[in-house]
């Protein structure tokens, strides 16, 4: 997946969680 903004990977990285859950906490 092409993220323009660093911080989407880098969350996902640092809580080690996956990208649904991310995706939750953002919205």
């Amino acid at each position: 997946m092409e993220t323009p903004q660093p911080q989407r990977p880098g969350k996902i990285r640092d809580t080690g969680l996956t990208p649904r859950r991310v995706g939750t906490l953002l919205l």
